[in-house]
């Protein structure tokens, strides 16, 4: 059940770092300038959309039975994509 969470948040997270990271990339910012925040802005979006979306499906439920805190099931992935940004930026140009 956590692997299907952790599936749809990642594959949310993956969508939406293209459309943040177009905009700086438009405007003249380099790629690594680009890449890092909108990979952890991505994080914190994908984890808002899925929690909104599996309630809209009446899935969370099954989620609040394993006794996890939502902070604990989606702050995590928010940490993933600011550590997966902040090595984006370390890598990039």
């Amino acid at each position: 059940m956590v692997a299907y969470l952790y599936r749809n948040l990642a594959v949310a997270w993956l969508a939406m770092i293209p459309l943040l990271g177009l905009g700086p990339l438009v405007y003249g910012a380099s790629v690594g300038d680009a890449v890092g925040p909108a990979m952890w802005w991505s994080g914190a979006f994908a984890a808002g959309y899925v929690y909104f979306r599996f309630r809209r499906k009446k899935i969370w439920p099954l989620y609040r039975n394993l006794r996890l805190p939502v902070f604990l099931l989606l702050g995590s992935f928010v940490a993933f994509g600011a550590l997966a940004g902040l090595a984006a930026r370390l890598v990039l140009p």
